[in-house]
């Protein structure tokens, strides 16, 4: 993320910063998987060739619940009474 907001401030910043992602990535895709497996514990997400673009694709989209505060239980018109 750094490098996005540094290479987004001009055009040969952009350009410098896509250039050496772009090797990096080429770096990263000659780095052969694991082979071993994590036993029950394994809570990743990804599968095997899966990329960033189909995990978020499978990310779910929509919001979380509202969480309810303490008193939410109650009804709005309902009157609190404290120390009884």
């Amino acid at each position: 993320m750094a490098v996005a907001k540094e290479g987004n401030k001009s055009k040969v910043a952009f350009d410098r910063a896509i250039k050496v992602l772009k090797g990096l990535r080429k770096q990263m895709e000659e780095i052969p998987g694991d082979t071993t497996t994590t036993g029950d514990n394994q809570n990743s997400s990804m599968e095997e060739g899966d990329d960033v673009a189909t995990l978020d694709r499978k990310m779910s989209q929509a919001a979380p619940s509202k969480s309810k505060t303490k008193g939410s239980a109650s009804e709005p018109s309902e009157k609190v009474v404290l120390g009884v």
